[in-house]
């Protein structure tokens, strides 16, 4: 598929994709970004090149993009050979191509800023229609500013690839909800200490609350010393 169109360009994005889990098997936590937290489920991370297109993929336990990024990168160097370069250095500049539409030379200010407590920065400003669109902090100062122009604006592309793969591929859903037996030695909390946790703040509260009953009889004005040591026996015998 790269070699019949061959885009040269030779730039990849990578990022993970959480599916969540909702069988009874037992599966590592990922963070799920739809929910806003931690549940089961398993993660995927995909490359696309630079026109969106799925090149490689990696499936596993959730665990974060700088431990899964390996594997992918693994397949993509064995789809692309060991002599391709990923992400080589810039030689040339690009222009923007509409669908039908002739080449448009890109418009952009290329400049040197100074930011506080950092130094000196490249700002790269994109003019479409003669207003600013678009602009770049970079600390890059060799590469073409059309090129970091073009990377940055093509970046969201990985995340249309994944909004059209659930839509028409279901990649959010499982295919099934089977569970496999595998030995997992991995500790749990112990039913019995838990239960045994539970009985406990029962009796203390069960305890505090007999204390207090002791503690209003006793200051009770209406009744007598003798009425108080009397009802006092069945106090103490809660506590």
């Amino acid at each position: 598929m790269l070699a019949a169109d061959a885009p040269g360009l030779h730039v990849y994005y990578a990022d993970d994709h959480f599916v969540p889990y909702e069988g009874g098997k037992p599966v590592p936590k990922g963070w799920n970004t739809r929910r806003r937290h931690a549940q089961p489920g398993r993660a995927g991370t995909m490359v696309t090149d630079y026109h969106g297109r799925a090149v490689c993929f990696a499936d596993g336990e959730p665990s974060g993009l700088s431990a899964t990024l390996p594997p992918v990168l693994a397949q993509l160097r064995q789809v692309l050979g060991t002599d391709a370069k990923i992400l080589p250095a810039p030689r040339r500049y690009f222009t923007a191509r509409g669908d039908g539409r002739p080449a448009e030379a890109l418009h952009l200010a290329d400049e040197t800023v100074r930011i506080k407590d950092y130094g000196p920065c490249r700002q790269i400003t994109l003019f479409e229609d003669g207003a600013p669109v678009l602009q770049v902090l970079t600390s890059d100062t060799g590469a073409p500013a059309a090129a970091l122009l073009a990377w940055l604006r093509c970046r969201r592309r990985i995340e249309n690839l994944f909004k059209y793969l659930e839509d028409n591929y279901g990649i959010h859903w499982l295919r099934d909800y089977h569970a496999s037996l595998e030995d997992d030695d991995r500790l749990i909390a112990s039913p019995e200490r838990t239960a045994g946790r539970a009985r406990l703040r029962q009796a203390e509260a069960a305890l505090a609350a007999a204390r207090q009953d002791l503690a209003v009889l006793l200051a009770d004005p209406a009744l007598t010393a003798a009425a108080k040591n009397k009802a006092a026996d069945a106090c103490s015998h809660d506590i």
